[in-house]
């Protein structure tokens, strides 16, 4: 074992330095690169882990952690009541025994002398990695899946297979699915289409609500594919690349675009190689993340994060708890249509 204290920061501090932030709204703790759209998720932070919590309780509590976006207006309080459904979480953990690689360079130096910089620059190490894995897994996880080497996929169930659920079981709850998006590249022209298509097949209810409270989730290709037909009829230029670099300038109808940069390689690898497509047009805030900033791992760790160096296997090991889950508050006021992944 190290004979140097352990860096460890308890489930409370781990929560609001590492799992938070990356659900941040885009400008307003901007790192400079463009964090995905986990800030479109309204975050409740206090799930029970054994019971889950039923989702009109989400909407009476102080807790939660709701989306500060001046265009997201929707009153959850009133559209949630009458449902009887329930966000559940799982517990999920992360640890190495053999770590030989450096957090960063001279981080052994900091850690041996309780330099403030080794707890900046690992808390920022865990926030990058960490943030992966909750978006590929908030989107595409699902607990049923092999595991998949190149990305996580298979912590907990996330947004896909939350709608694939609703559209098993129909009845008022399923949203509207439209036609797949053919596997392979897609034109400009086409791209535009499905973007059409999604825009005529919405739900009453989610046509009579504010375009401004809508947007469009989307993979890169199809929001590359708008843009580009945009451009080909001059109707105004919609740079991909402020899109990636989180000044989303793209929108349809006065619909924001929003592209998920997980979303296209996660696909494509879904697809053995091939390229496939995803939109989604919903209401923002419409996607739960569910956790427990309480959680800390069990009695007998009562922590969140611990890394340490041992001296006597000259090695980096951590140990990190947590909990997560998703759920979509309104599955019904959503259109849907991906590529058939065979």
């Amino acid at each position: 074992m190290s004979k140097t204290k352990a860096f460890i920061i308890s489930s409370e501090a781990f929560h609001r330095l590492i799992v938070h932030p990356k659900f941040d709204k885009i400008g307003e703790n901007f790192t400079g690169y463009y964090n995905g759209t986990l800030n479109e998720f309204t975050v409740y932070n206090d799930v029970p882990l054994a019971k889950g919590s039923p989702i009109i309780d989400f909407f009476s509590k102080r807790n939660i952690l709701q989306r500060k976006d001046n265009s997201c207006k929707t009153n959850w309080k009133q559209v949630a009541k009458g449902s009887n459904r329930k966000i559940t979480i799982d517990e999920l953990y992360g640890a190495t025994e053999d770590c030989q690689s450096e957090f960063y360079q001279g981080c052994l130096k900091d850690y041996r002398e309780h330099s403030p910089k080794f707890q900046k620059m690992i808390l920022e190490f865990f926030k990058s990695s960490l943030g992966t894995d909750l978006a590929s897994n908030s989107y595409f996880g699902d607990t049923t899946r092999a595991n998949e080497k190149e990305w996580s996929l298979n912590q907990f169930d996330g947004i896909f297979v939350k709608y694939a659920k609703y559209i098993d079981k129909g009845g008022d709850l399923a949203p509207v699915v439209i036609d797949p998006i053919p596997s392979g590249v897609i034109s400009p022209t086409e791209a535009y289409k499905v973007f059409s298509n999604a825009y005529k097949n919405q739900s009453y209810a989610l046509q009579a609500e504010s375009n401004k409270k809508k947007a469009f989730y989307a993979s890169w290709d199809l929001a590359y594919g708008l843009s580009q037909y945009y451009q080909q009829i001059g109707a105004r230029g919609g740079i991909i690349g402020y899109i990636l670099n989180g000044m989303p300038t793209l929108d349809f109808e006065g619909i924001p675009v929003l592209v998920e940069p997980c979303w296209q390689p996660i696909l494509n690898q879904l697809n053995n190689g091939n390229d496939a497509h995803a939109l989604i047009l919903t209401l923002r805030g419409n996607f739960i993340f569910g956790t427990n900033d309480s959680y800390g791992g069990g009695p007998e760790l009562d922590q969140s994060l611990r890394v340490w160096w041992s001296d006597d296997d000259e090695v980096w090991r951590y140990k990190m708890h947590l909990t997560a889950g998703t759920e979509i508050t309104r599955p019904q006021d959503s259109v849907l249509t991906l590529t058939e992944i065979k």
